[in-house]
């Protein structure tokens, strides 16, 4: 959201987070940002090029995002353990193979990996500053 504020510049802040808080997908904010970005950018091609790069980030992420966003904490009953099941439904009998969900330590790794997007964001934020 603050990528797209910041290249908006709205007037009215308030009015260009809420028209942002309406747009629903991951898809869409990404794309609204990008929009907003090229023209906001347009006389700095080397930014533009790390938000370009950022993008495409996100993009290869998005997918890691969605099952994160959408996934199931299932206890192992035989252990103490649990893991995150994405897509996993309810509805289907017996539980799923338990090596197939994730991790803590896998969860953890995302979220470092999403850390380190987030610092190059806000550095690229920085410089069009």
């Amino acid at each position: 959201m603050t990528v797209f504020l910041c290249a908006v510049s709205a007037r009215n802040y308030e009015a260009a987070q809420a028209a942002f808080a309406e747009i629903i997908s991951f898809d869409g904010k990404l794309s609204a940002c990008g929009a907003a970005v090229r023209v906001a950018l347009s006389d700095h091609p080397d930014l533009l090029e790390q938000w370009q790069s950022i993008s495409r980030r996100l993009t290869r992420k998005k997918q890691i995002r969605n099952k994160l966003a959408h996934a199931q904490v299932l206890p192992n009953t035989a252990s103490t353990e649990a893991r995150l099941f994405a897509y996993y439904s309810l509805c289907e009998p017996g539980m799923p193979d338990w090596n197939g969900g994730w991790s803590a330590k896998t969860i953890r790794d995302f979220a470092a990996d999403f850390t380190a997007l987030t610092r190059i964001m806000h550095q690229t934020h920085a410089q069009a500053a």
